[in-house]
């Protein structure tokens, strides 16, 4: 191809040039990190110590409920939904980040191969996964998890499984 040929294979129907989105990342994939850092930022610019001590007790998973939930604020009931919020939470920036960036990578391809939904649903039972497995090696002592490193171990196994395939 000449170089007028390249030029003109470059732009849009009405002759400018074509251009690159910023970011290659699925818009749902793009608003899942931002919402991992807007929840890290609203914990730590927002929330003062008991706000944060309030957030971990009703969002983050702490398997102890199963033993003992009389003496837990909440009792027994955060362990229908705390398997999977502990995955929206995270121990600091560092933390956050480190997920966020895991995240973009291997969520990229498992949404454009399957889809956003499916994505999701997957990231989600691998929190869920991780939260069991997570009760099962600290009982019964009292620990608390967060972060979404079971969602994005879930979403690593499903872009292993076709990263090689043509």
């Amino acid at each position: 191809m000449s170089g007028d040929q390249k030029d003109q294979h470059n732009q849009s129907p009405g002759g400018r040039p074509q251009r690159q989105p910023i970011f290659l990342l699925p818009a749902p994939v793009m608003v899942f990190c931002g919402l991992l850092l807007a929840i890290q930022l609203a914990s730590d610019v927002v929330l003062n110590s008991s706000g944060r001590e309030a957030l971990l007790t009703w969002f983050a998973f702490v398997p102890y409920r199963l033993i003992d939930s009389v003496s837990i604020e909440g009792g027994f009931w955060p362990l229908f939904w705390t398997p999977f919020t502990h995955a929206l939470l995270h121990a600091g920036w560092e933390h956050v980040l480190l997920n966020t960036v895991w995240l973009a990578v291997f969520a990229t391809p498992v949404a454009q191969r399957y889809g956003s939904l499916r994505m999701f649903l997957l990231f989600f039972a691998g929190a869920a996964i991780g939260a069991v497995a997570f009760a099962a090696t600290t009982l019964p002592q009292v620990q608390v998890l967060v972060g979404a490193s079971g969602g994005i171990a879930a979403l690593t196994g499903a872009a292993v499984r076709f990263v090689f395939q043509p």
